[in-house]
């Protein structure tokens, strides 16, 4: 469980760097660099918190499974919303890799809650 929300934590680190820095460390991603900062800045706000929130369960003795499940929604929809952009030409497909990530840590977060869901059952 710990090790999921750790990577999860890290990707999130990273993924705050890329698009903080989209002409840089977010260039092999494709995405475009112009448009207003706040719009920006906001996201790479929201997931740095969300990164803080996966390193604050990951020291927690129990699972926080409201924010979990939130993270689940977070997660599941920067997937969503990237593949409906690149369908619509918005983004190139080489900024789809790290929403796949986020795919693949959603069902991570889902198999925690479910194990959580059983432990708290066998309790």
């Amino acid at each position: 469980m710990r090790t999921t929300l750790w990577l999860a934590a890290a990707f999130n680190a990273f993924a705050s760097l890329m698009l903080a820095f989209p002409g840089t460390i977010g260039s092999f991603t494709g995405l475009p660099a112009e448009g207003p900062l706040i719009y920006r800045w906001l996201m790479v706000l929201f997931v740095a918190l969300f990164g803080a929130a996966y390193a604050w369960m990951a020291m927690q003795p129990t699972l926080c499974r409201p924010l979990l499940t939130m993270a689940v929604v977070g997660k599941t929809g920067v997937f969503v919303v990237s593949i409906v952009c690149w369908q619509l030409g918005d983004i190139p497909l080489k900024a789809l890799p790290p929403a796949v990530i986020d795919l693949i840590f959603a069902g991570a977060f889902v198999r925690l809650l479910r194990k959580d869901g059983q432990d708290r059952a066998n309790a």
